[in-house]
């Protein structure tokens, strides 16, 4: 009977359901049907045959049908089932290679960190290489300090040899304490050269920890080799994942295949339930017309009844798939997205990790490059130490000759001179007695001629005068004597002057020696003090070399700091993001294992369903129709489920396939309607977020140099007023900049972002100066003759300014020639083709100023790149310190305006800088950035100051 093909039919399609959910295979769908067909067969087979020929017609005709529906069904639920196996075998395949990619990251990621931790040992290295170094130089220093004061010393022996030789002989003792500090200055060199054999030592042991860091540079080499050989086969796996979501691509395009199939199968359902219906009708009007084909008329209800519920619940059943299927195909697709988005950001984290070990390569190269290059230099320095050093030796061993000759010499002069003085002295008193002797010739000569010629007249007169000449000789004589005593008198007491002379002189000459030696102790002692002072700027500027390296490696360990806290956090997420993902697979799963209870219950209530409805059947035909009130009730029956119940139920199930679709298309729409461009977007606000963080940082550098400066004791404040001028002009200019772009509206945001690279960078304050420069010597290469014209306010303050610098104050320098003609330049600080110092609105991008101002004030200071972005450059000043290269004179405008700081301005001034300061309090505060406030405080205070 049909209650029993039916009852097969839905064992089949159980045992069919139950297969395909565990393994399907053709062989076992083969034993399931040829089962029902040999139920069906012995079930068949004790039936009576039909008279009616054309009732068994049509019952063929039905069962033929029913037969080939049958197979299209089974067909249908094996590729079904294969499709669903395929898929699941992809998923597996998928999730397999989402496990190896996501070990892959994780040796990745140690790998990395082994690699930075040996990049964090090499610099450890590096910095002891460093510290060793400037210990090298630091003797080098003193070395050089100790041959510098034996130069001084031998200048000095040079000077004190040279007034030995004309000195007395009174210092043969200083020439022995001279040779004393001689040796003593042997035995200074000896320890140099000490010094110097530990110094070569100690530069041969940087040499092997240069080479050591040579080679360990290679092995970094081989390990980036087979990181990027690591990054190929990752991107050869990303390949095969594109592979996968295609195929997952095409297999979805099958489902949907098979989705239409199903339509179709199901329109040619409604088109047979209509043809039910019209027999149904036909058989109701032959009940009417013929009461004697009531039983018949009752099977074909029955049977109508029987395939009713029978396609209702196949409609169902294809309505169930159909949704598990959309499903499945919404499954797939966010599969794929997530795929996508995850081979997205494995290529982006690559990428990433490529071009760090590229910088890190670089830098190791750069470093290289500069340490050979200082290995060198000192090389070289150390060579033409050495050279020098070898020419002081030999200057020495001269000068110690020269020391040894000339202390001979002195030795034979000081004999020499002490007979030259005394054959001179003997030779004078000589000369004297000389003198005396011929005075006293002369006399006597004279006398003797007088007594010859007075012999010759007494001797005419007679020798009576004899006595008398006697008594004048005696009486000459005698006052030749007395001329005698009273000459040796004269002399002796001559002699004695002498002596008090040489005495005198011997007082003054060891009086001199004493201011000599004064002398020369004042010079030691100005020695030492300029050394000290030497030894004091130079520990200073030791001091100052080491602070900035100091404050280089903090910012080197603070960018690591957060590359690694940046790191950790993209660890941190990617885990989260892999857990929130397995959680929500298990979730789905758990969702379906509920579905298919769900199912697997209903599935038993209608099989309890159609069994109750089996039964009250056969008990309906065991039953004889004798009386005519059991009639009516069997002609009740049939009328319970009526074709227009039928028919209402088919148009719901039309109604719900529709709204289904409409659905599926509304989503489709808003699949394609989706911003694709959001990426773009948001790395452009990416970049113009990391350009306003270097402008941050570059704000951070100039104020903390100028605080550095006012935290010194001894600054030039005009150079300290002259930048808090420059920075407030610069501010004043970006508040303009960025009063224009608000009033331009959102077309200029494009160039904005292009000139923050202009603005970030330290090129603008020296391209800003040049022309600054540029024109001032415009300015002095005008004639003096030149007419002058009316000038505006900028000139009126700068020609304010220079009266103010010819009173006595030195202001903000100003120009000194004569006042130019007025032209489209006159008053600009900068060029108006150049746009430095633009910021962007904030009305453009608060996003990215909140982002930044939150990164400075939380985070360490940033910085771009590899290398420290600073444009403070140091030249030495008058007073012997170093200033920044932004205080110097040439480095700030020539027709800079004083604003606030200045004091001494007129009255238009006064009004024209109230104006100012008037226009910038109102301006509301989201016009305003930290960079201009704390400006504005600095220059208050400055003002103050």
């Amino acid at each position: 009977s049909a209650t029993e093909i039916h009852n097969a039919l839905m064992d089949m399609n159980t045992t069919i359901a139950r297969i395909a959910s565990s393994n399907l295979d053709i062989d076992d769908v083969k034993h399931v049907v040829d089962e029902s067909l040999h139920r069906m067969g012995q079930t068949l087979t004790p039936a009576a045959p039909i008279e009616d020929p054309e009732m068994s017609q049509r019952h063929r005709r039905e069962v033929s049908e029913l037969n080939n529906r049958l197979n299209k069904t089974l067909a249908d639920a094996l590729e079904e089932a294969n499709q669903r196996r395929t898929i699941e075998e992809r998923e597996a395949d998928t999730r397999r290679l989402l496990r190896l990619a996501e070990e892959e990251l994780s040796l990745l990621r140690k790998t990395v960190g082994d690699k930075e931790q040996r990049i964090h040992s090499l610099e450890n290295q590096r910095e002891e290489l460093e510290i060793r170094v400037d210990a090298a130089e630091v003797t080098h220093a003193h070395d050089r300090k100790q041959l510098s004061d034996l130069e001084a010393e031998n200048s000095a022996l040079e000077s004190t040899l040279e007034e030995y030789r004309l000195s007395s002989t009174k210092w043969r003792n200083e020439v022995d304490a001279v040779t004393n500090e001689n040796e003593v200055l042997k035995s200074g060199t000896l320890e140099l050269k000490v010094q110097l054999e530990e110094s070569n030592e100690t530069i041969k042991m940087a040499r092997q920890q240069l080479e050591d860091t040579i080679i360990e540079n290679a092995a970094l080499k081989a390990s980036s080799a087979e990181l990027l050989s690591q990054l190929e086969e990752s991107q050869a796996f990303g390949k095969q994942a594109r592979q996968a979501a295609d195929d997952a691509a095409i297999e979805a395009t099958a489902i949907k295949a098979s989705a239409a199939e199903l339509m179709v199968q199901l329109e040619e359902s409604h088109a047979s339930m209509k043809q039910v219906q019209q027999t149904a009708d036909d058989a109701t009007v032959e009940s009417t017309a013929l009461k004697a084909s009531v039983t018949s008329l009752i099977a074909e209800l029955e049977e109508s009844r029987l395939s009713a519920k029978k396609w209702k619940q196949e409609v169902e059943v294809a309505a169930r798939d159909n949704i598990n299927l959309q499903e499945s195909m919404s499954d797939l697709k966010n599969q794929i997205a997530e795929g996508l988005n995850i081979r997205e950001n494995m290529r982006s984290k690559l990428d990433k990790i490529h071009h760090g070990m590229i910088s890190a390569a670089e830098q190791l190269a750069n470093e290289k490059a500069t340490w050979q290059n200082r290995n060198e230099e000192l090389q070289k320095r150390y060579v033409v130490l050495q050279a020098r050093l070898e020419g002081e030796a030999s200057i020495r061993r001269s000068m110690e000759e020269e020391v040894h000759s000339l202390r001979a010499q002195a030795h034979e002069a000081v004999t020499t001179k002490i007979q030259l003085e005394q054959l001179q002295r003997s030779t004078t008193l000589h000369e004297e007695t000389v003198r005396t002797l011929k005075e006293n010739l002369t006399s006597e000569q004279t006398l003797s001629a007088r007594l010859q010629r007075d012999l010759h007249e007494s001797r005419e007169s007679g020798r009576a005068e004899v006595q008398r000449t006697q008594m004048i000789m005696q009486s000459s004589i005698e006052a030749a004597e007395s001329q005698a005593n009273i000459i040796r008198a004269s002399l002796e007491h001559e002699i004695m002057l002498a002596k008090n002379e040489i005495d005198n002189i011997k007082m003054v000459s060891e009086a001199a020696r004493e201011r000599h030696e004064r002398s020369l102790e004042q010079e030691a002692d100005l020695r030492r003090d300029a050394l000290r002072k030497v030894n004091e700027t130079s520990s200073a500027a030791l001091n100052d070399l080491r602070e900035k390296h100091a404050e280089e490696i903090r910012y080197l360990k603070s960018q690591y700091e957060r590359s690694v806290a940046n790191a950790y956090e993209d660890k941190q997420r990617s885990a989260v993001h892999f857990n929130d993902r397995l959680e929500l697979s298990n979730d789905q799963v758990l969702h379906l294992r509920d579905k298919v209870a769900h199912l697997e219950e209903r599935l038993n209530v209608a099989k309890s369903a159609a069994q109750a409805a089996a039964s009250a059947a056969q008990a309906a035909k065991s039953t004889p129709s004798t009386t005519p009130a059991i009639t009516a009730v069997s002609r009740e029956e049939p009328e319970k489920i009526s074709p227009q119940a039928l028919r209402e139920s088919i148009l719901v199930l039309q109604e719900q396939l529709q709204e289904r679709e409409t659905r599926i298309e509304r989503l489709q729409n808003e699949i394609a309607k989706v911003d694709t461009t959001a990426p773009a977007k948001l790395k452009e606000k990416e970049v113009e977020i990391s350009w306003l963080r270097e402008l941050l940082s570059v704000r951070n550098e100039d104020l903390n140099q100028l605080v550095d400066t006012l935290s010194k004791s001894e600054y030039d404040r005009d150079a300290v007023r002259d930048f808090a001028i420059r920075i407030r002009a610069n501010l004043q200019m970006e508040q303009q900049e960025k009063e224009r772009l608000i009033n331009a509206g959102p077309s200029l945001t494009g160039q904005a972002l292009a000139n923050l690279t202009n603005f970030a960078t330290p090129k603008a304050v020296s391209l800003a100066a040049a022309f600054g420069n540029w024109r001032k010597s415009r300015e002095t290469s005008r004639p003096a003759s030149a007419p002058k014209a009316p000038a505006s306010r900028a000139t009126a303050r700068s020609s304010a300014a220079a009266a103010r610098l010819a009173n006595g104050r030195t202001q903000t320098p100003s120009k000194p020639a004569p006042v130019p003609s007025p032209s489209v330049l006159s008053g600009l600080m900068t060029p108006p083709a150049t746009n430095f110092r633009r910021t962007p609105s904030p009305a453009e991008e608060p996003s990215g100023s909140q982002r930044s101002s939150i990164s400075f004030s939380n985070g360490p200071q940033q910085a771009n790149s590899g290398t420290k972005m600073s444009y403070f450059d140091t030249e030495a000043n008058e007073m012997g310190e170093e200033s920044p290269m932004v205080f110097r004179r040439q480095s700030y405008d020539e027709d800079a305006q004083l604003g606030d700081v200045d004091t001494g301005i007129g009255a238009d001034d006064e009004e024209e800088q109230r104006s100012v300061n008037m226009d910038d309090e109102a301006q509301s505060p989201r016009d305003q950035t930290p960079e201009e406030l704390v400006g504005r405080s600095l220059a208050s205070e400055l003002e103050a100051i």
